[in-house]
């Protein structure tokens, strides 16, 4: 099993196990914690991807938001609009 070993300010050095129920990412735009769903395929595309993809650092919502907002932007720059 793996587990992730967290130093407290006050010296307790303590280990937890690695679970898919207890994996999140913290959003860098709108602060919410949101759980990993599955664990193996967000490995998986972790491998695939740039590690410092920002992708990483926000939530679903918010991914699809810049999304939505990058599609919106590309349209208004295409020639003839």
């Amino acid at each position: 099993m793996l587990y992730v070993r967290t130093d407290s300010e006050n010296g307790v050095t303590t280990f937890t196990p690695i679970k898919n129920n207890n994996v999140y990412i913290h959003c860098l735009k709108c602060n919410r914690m949101e759980q990993v769903v599955d664990l193996l395929d967000f490995v998986a595309e972790l491998g695939e991807a740039n590690l410092e993809a920002k992708t990483f650092d926000i939530c679903h919502e918010c991914f699809e938001e810049e999304c939505r907002l990058e599609e919106e932007y590309l349209e208004k720059q295409k020639p003839g609009k």
